[in-house]
């Protein structure tokens, strides 16, 4: 608890820095160059460990902090590249001018920006909520159980960049194609880029449900018998759902880019209430355990991908939800 305290009162105050970078990085994509965002991210995360490493045991002239110099690191890493990215954007290469840029603000502007950008945060805090809850209802049996399923989450977590690689590409196609007024267009953007997301992140995913100790194996060790068997319930029950998760979250940046983020809320809604209530009920009632927990999340995801899969097929952005 004081490590994880430590970490949290360094982390949190320092998140405005990766606010900063990522906001700057998506600036750029929105004009079309992809490339720059991504040579950035890779800086940041190269640069990121040996920094918290150094902070943390005191490599070469840098301070040994201890558990707060992970968070500085990781803090002071995105600063650089928040730096970098919007020494970018003001230096005109981005194709974008700042003259007179405050005369030309106006309340219609952010009405635009919060119409998507307040759903999408109650869509990622809604996200953020389930696993919490999650995590509350598996440390009910203990910590082998919990370090189990942390390493299966952590994995889950992970995968998230690999769909926001695909799905920031496509908020920013779907974005130009319906600006453009071509629906149909970005409908097959965001099929096209949705799919293939599901595919990769399903495909991991198929392959840790037969083989979990590929990915258990790297942190336990075989004495650790409580662990493992949590680590690999959790794989094979979760894991053959990640494709419907990978389906849900690109079509979730795809409905940034068309303007339309109800139905991702619904359905991050739903998974949530999936999750929670198919949790209690197959943990006592149905008197599964801890295999309960696990069941309820991998059914939650299926229900993720399809409930948003399913309203824009149907509805194809033509019409609100």
């Amino acid at each position: 608890v004081s490590a994880a305290a430590t970490y949290a009162l360094v982390f949190f105050p320092g998140c405005m820095a990766i606010w900063l970078c990522n906001a700057s990085l998506s600036i750029i994509r929105g004009t079309g160059d992809m490339q720059t965002p991504a040579v950035l991210l890779l800086l940041v995360s190269v640069i990121s460990i040996p920094l918290s490493g150094g902070f943390a045991l005191g490599w070469g002239p840098l301070p040994a902090l201890g558990m707060a110099g992970l968070p500085i690191g990781v803090v002071l890493a995105f600063a650089i590249g928040a730096v970098l990215a919007m020494a970018h954007i003001l230096s005109g290469r981005t194709g974008l001018s700042f003259g007179g840029a405050l005369g030309r603000i106006d309340i219609g502007m952010f009405r635009d920006i919060l119409s998507v950008g307040a759903l999408a945060a109650v869509n990622t805090l809604l996200t953020t909520i389930t696993i919490i809850m999650m995590t509350g209802l598996v440390g009910r049996f203990g910590e082998e159980a919990l370090a189990g399923y942390g390493l299966g989450a952590r994995l889950e977590f992970l995968m998230i960049p690999v769909i926001f690689g695909i799905g920031a590409a496509m908020t920013a196609m779907v974005g130009a194609n319906m600006g453009a007024g071509q629906v149909d267009r970005a409908l097959r953007v965001a099929w096209t880029g949705s799919c293939a997301a599901a595919v990769i992140v399903g495909g991991i995913g198929l392959l840790l449900a037969v083989f979990p100790d590929l990915w258990l194996g790297m942190f336990l060790d075989p004495s650790n018998t409580g662990a493992l068997d949590a680590g690999r319930s959790y794989f094979r029950l979760v894991a053959p759902f990640y494709a419907f998760f990978a389906l849900g979250l690109a079509l979730y940046f795809a409905s940034q880019g068309a303007g339309h983020m109800v139905w991702p809320v619904i359905s991050s809604l739903s998974r949530m209430a999936v999750a929670l209530i198919g949790a209690l009920i197959l943990m006592q009632t149905g008197g599964l355990g801890l295999r309960g927990i696990f069941i309820a999340i991998g059914g939650a995801m299926l229900v993720y991908g399809t409930v948003i899969g399913l309203a824009i097929w149907r509805k194809g952005w033509r019409a609100r939800a």
